[in-house]
Formats: C-alpha cells, sequence, structure tokens
C-alpha cells in the first residue's frame, strides 16, 4: 500500500506511477488516512435541528397558531419566517385554509338538528313540495374577520362562529322551491314582521303552487321576526303549511348553494 511504498522512500510521483494513482489522491491520503473513503458533506448546514422542527411543528398544530407565533412559541427567532414556511411546507403536515362557519350551538340547537335528521331522513319526493327560503347579511365593512389558518392534516378542521346580526350590512332574501324560485329581494333597513308579511304577500303566495305543487310547504328559519304572532296568524289566514325548522341551522338549506 502507499504506507509501505512511503516508508520504502518513494517519492509520491513514484508510488502514483506504481499504483497508477493521481498524485493529488496519493498526497491527500498520506495526509490525512482516516478521511480515505469518506465522503465531505456539502451545502449549507441546517437551520433547524429535528428537535427544533419537532417544536415547530407542535406549537402550529395548537388552535389559530400562526407561523410566527409558533416560531415565538419554539424560540426560533434565529431563523427567518420564510425559512419557517418552507419547513412547514415540505413536511406535507399542514394545509393553510379557512376556517368554516357555523352559527355558536347551544345542546338544545345539536339535540333539536338530530330530530330534524331523524324526523325527515326518509322524505324524497317529499323535498318537492318543499321551498326554501333563507335571508344573507353581507358586511359592508369587509367579511367577518381574517379566518385562515394552517390546517394539521390529522386533525379535525376548525370552525368558527360570528353574531347572528350586526351594523352596516346589506340584506337580501331568496326563496326556491322544486319548480322554480323567487327574485334575489334587497330589504331596505331593519326588518319587522309586517314588512316580512308584505314580502311574502308579493313574493312568495302568488308563486308557491307553482313552485311547489297544490300541497306546497314553506321552510323559514327561526328568526325572530318570523315567528311573531302576527306572521303566525298570516299562515293560518292564507293557509300556508310551515315545515318546522331547527334554529342555527343554515347548512341544511338549500339557499345556502344557490
Amino acid at each position: 500500500g502507499c504506507h509501505s511504498l512511503k516508508n520504502d522512500g518513494k517519492t509520491i510521483r513514484e508510488i502514483a506511477g506504481i499504483l497508477k494513482i493521481g498524485k493529488s489522491a496519493i498526497a491527500e491520503f498520506l495526509k490525512n488516512p482516516d478521511a480515505h473513503g469518506k465522503r465531505k458533506k456539502t451545502g449549507r448546514p441546517r437551520k433547524l435541528m429535528p428537535k427544533e422542527q419537532r417544536n415547530l411543528l407542535c406549537q402550529l398544530k395548537k388552535r389559530g397558531a400562526s407561523i410566527p407565533t409558533a416560531q415565538h412559541e419554539s424560540g426560533l427567532t434565529h431563523i427567518t419566517r420564510q425559512t419557517a414556511f418552507n419547513y412547514v411546507q415540505r413536511s406535507k403536515q399542514f394545509q393553510f385554509k379557512k376556517r368554516k362557519h357555523h352559527p355558536k350551538w347551544t345542546k338544545k340547537h345539536i339535540a333539536d338538528r338530530l330530530a330534524c335528521g331523524k324526523k325527515y331522513m326518509s322524505w324524497t319526493t317529499e323535498w318537492t313540495s318543499v321551498i326554501f327560503s333563507d335571508e344573507k347579511r353581507f358586511n359592508l365593512d369587509g367579511p367577518d374577520g381574517f379566518q385562515y389558518y394552517w390546517h394539521c392534516l390529522k386533525q379535525k378542521e376548525l370552525y368558527y362562529s360570528t353574531r347572528q346580526q350586526g351594523g352596516g350590512s346589506l340584506m337580501v332574501w331568496l326563496a326556491v322551491g322544486f319548480s322554480g324560485r323567487s327574485s334575489l329581494i334587497f330589504i331596505k333597513g331593519r326588518q319587522n314582521h309586517k314588512d316580512y308579511i308584505q314580502q311574502l304577500e308579493t313574493e312568495l303566495l302568488p308563486y308557491g303552487l307553482d313552485w311547489g305543487g297544490e300541497n306546497w310547504i314553506y321552510q323559514q328559519d327561526g328568526a325572530s321576526i318570523h315567528t311573531t304572532q302576527g306572521v303566525k296568524k298570516w299562515f293560518d289566514d292564507n293557509n300556508v303549511q310551515v315545515l318546522p325548522w331547527p334554529a342555527k341551522s343554515p347548512d341544511l338549506n338549500i339557499v345556502e348553494n344557490v
């Protein structure tokens, strides 16, 4: 080997000629024999150690955590936000998405929704007689907050709830049946039960038979103006059947998808 030839007094040039190996390789080997066959590490050193990576992802899993918050809680102030973002992306454990919205439910709301599902789960063609209605509020000062977050793919999705009514907004109303629908009605200002009755008189009653058939049924949510004695009397006087409906359940209403 190289050492034997070197000990015999051979020069690097002579050893290279005998072993048919480059002179630089011989010189490097004789200089540091222990490093022979070991590949040098290339590229920049890691900015995040495995333990730091785990801490970052652990903090990000906390409800509503953002990358800057996860960095701060993990003590990773020595890396940039972009570095943390790149690692989260490469981990393939998270997805940046918007929280789903649902109203704030009590135990009674949940029980009523379950009862509603059980009551109507066998309906098929009966739904062709139902005319669904709903109001929608649009904020004039922007959406209901910034609701995007880093969703861990191994956890359930997050939801947010808002107040049922608020200021600085525009309300619209729509009714949809199997064979037709109303126009999109813009509601000016705050509506009372008399306004609602007038709306039903002009936008629903003349078309109920066409949209839902002879035994059409009207669906509405449980807003306070919808359940006043005056509105109930109007339904009775005009022989309008009303479908019992659980409160705060817009997701069960087909109008949400129209």
